[in-house]
């Protein structure tokens, strides 16, 4: 009987109703949100009304601003979150550190809001960012040749060509331009391999070469070769793509 009692009166108890966050009164913002690339800086500007972002923020609001990258095979990569802390900040980042070391052409910011903040969702439309000082170029010419009547017999001939007046642009910023040759022992490894097997430089010397290589060189590695440029500075924008690839004709005993 006694644990009846208590029963009843653990159920009649009056319950406790859970913490409500304060009304925050939102104000609506000053601007519309916006993103520009001025210089050598991206900046998201977005003012917002002071006392409705202390008053969320006070009461566990948060609002972060992430900067997108995307490049010209239109893959996206999130560069930097940063958490604004006052109602009139600026989230800022260099050019260059949004362009890296890849093929990079758009920008975009996303905002997300949670807690009493959680009103706070945008994102600004891709943009252009230019990470290069040279147009982009034409796409660039690079195969093997077998058979190649120019060369020794039993050989073979990569043929590369590429636009002059981007070249000369490229040469003027201080970049380097060689071919890199990845030998593997299927064609997906020939074709995606990061680290060249052989290199050869000064390419940026002339917009069109034809190098000769005996097999043998090439097949203590694999059997089967890729080629693709290796850019520095402003060639780099001759590197997009897989490598062009090959299977060799390996005498046995190698």
């Amino acid at each position: 009987m006694g644990a009846v009692v208590l029963l009843l009166a653990l159920a009649s108890a009056p319950v406790r109703a859970a913490a409500v966050p304060p009304s925050c009164v939102w104000t609506i913002p000053a601007a519309a949100p916006k993103l520009e690339v001025r210089g050598a800086t991206a900046r998201f500007i977005w003012p917002l009304g002071d006392a409705w972002f202390r008053c969320a923020r006070s009461h566990g609001g948060t609002m972060k601003v992430t900067f997108f990258t995307r490049d010209w095979n239109r893959s996206v990569l999130r560069v930097k979150t940063i958490e604004r802390v006052s109602a009139g900040a600026e989230e800022s980042l260099a050019v260059s550190q949004l362009c890296g070391a890849g093929l990079i052409s758009e920008l975009r910011v996303t905002v997300v809001g949670t807690g009493p903040m959680d009103r706070l969702l945008f994102r600004t439309p891709w943009q252009a960012l230019q990470c290069f000082r040279c147009p982009r170029p034409p796409q660039p010419e690079l195969g093997w040749r077998e058979h190649d009547p120019d060369a020794p017999p039993g050989f073979l001939t990569v043929l590369g060509r590429y636009d002059d007046a981007f070249r000369k642009c490229a040469l003027a910023a201080g970049g380097t331009l060689s071919l890199g040759i990845f030998v593997g022992q299927s064609e997906i490894e020939a074709r995606t391999r990061k680290d060249a097997s052989f290199i050869l430089n000064g390419l940026e010397k002339t917009p069109a070469f034809r190098k000769a290589f005996a097999p043998t060189n090439l097949c203590r590695d694999g059997t089967w070769a890729g080629i693709g440029y290796l850019g520095t500075g402003e060639f780099r924008q001759l590197t997009l793509g897989d490598h062009q690839t090959l299977e060799l004709s390996c005498p046995t005993g190698l």
